[in-house]
């Protein structure tokens, strides 16, 4: 039988890590997100677009993350806090794709679904249902991975759930993604009349774009960070996580404030599309 690694008291008898996580920055992103998500509130409020919620959701979960990045900062044998950062942060961005796919759905609800290959519901619920299918997977894994570690056994098993569950989410932004160039590429070709609607617009699309890219910068990073397991390079080397996971989602959480539709789009009655999830569309002509 496999010695465990986890003692009775929940303190792992190893750093897992493969270094010391800094107090530091613990602080420095769980004060980043606290006020962004803060801010994402009074947005919500302020807007009366309740749907936007799901961005302070996500800043929740990141910031319940970061408690136990803290608390690994304090006592890096603690599995508990381990486990609290692990899963939350591995989760939290998930919020932040739902709100993205809910804004090209809004956008393709003022504009037109006539370029579109999917109708406005259809963004929502298609992608948010990857998203979900994406979470269950990686949550499944990582509960291998931590009964496996706490038995003192391989966790390569749960290990390669959470890859394949991140490799989803990636592959299911990347679809977005480019469903989302070509459906703005269409509406910008289409007419000089469109092109000038779509201009009202500009800032909300940067938005849409922005969030997207960074989420798919820590997918990728992700999914290569767990392929190479739990003892891989990118894993037990801090840096790498704060610039190509804690940074992005920063950047994400922050653009999307500025380019809500209530701060964004100056003609008011073009800006009452933040107020309702997308359903039916208006179709423009070609």
């Amino acid at each position: 039988m496999e010695a465990s690694l986890v003692r009775r008291d929940q303190q792992l008898k190893f750093n897992i890590y493969g270094y010391d996580p800094s107090l530091a920055a613990a602080i420095v992103f769980l004060v980043s997100f606290a006020l962004l998500t803060l801010a994402h509130i009074f947005l919500v409020i302020r807007s009366r677009s309740y749907w936007y919620s799901i961005c302070a959701v996500g800043g929740i979960c990141e910031c319940i993350g970061w408690i136990g990045r803290l608390l690994s900062a304090q006592n890096f044998r603690s599995l508990d806090a381990f486990l609290t950062q692990q899963i939350c942060l591995v989760l939290a961005p998930n919020f932040y794709s739902a709100a993205l796919y809910a804004c090209l759905g809004l956008l393709v609800k003022a504009l037109g679904d006539a370029y579109s290959r999917l109708s406005p519901r259809w963004y929502l619920i298609t992608f948010c249902m990857a998203d979900l299918a994406a979470m269950i997977v990686q949550a499944v894994g990582g509960g291998m991975a931590a009964t496996a570690l706490g038995h003192g056994k391989a966790s390569a098993t749960g290990t390669h759930t959470m890859v394949a569950g991140i490799a989803f989410q990636l592959l299911s932004m990347l679809v977005f993604s480019a469903l989302g160039l070509e459906y703005v590429y269409k509406v910008r070709k289409s007419s000089a009349e469109n092109r000038a609607r779509l201009e009202k617009y500009r800032w909300f699309i940067w938005g849409i774009g922005v969030g997207s890219f960074w989420i798919l910068v820590r997918c990728v990073y992700r999914t290569v960070e767990l392929s190479q397991g739990w003892q891989g390079y990118l894993i037990t080397h801090q840096p790498y996580f704060l610039c190509l996971d804690s940074v992005p989602m920063v950047i994400t959480m922050a653009v999307l404030i500025p380019t809500h539709p209530y701060l964004s789009i100056r003609d008011r009655e073009e800006a009452q599309i933040h107020k309702t999830i997308p359903e039916k569309t208006e179709d423009f002509s070609p």
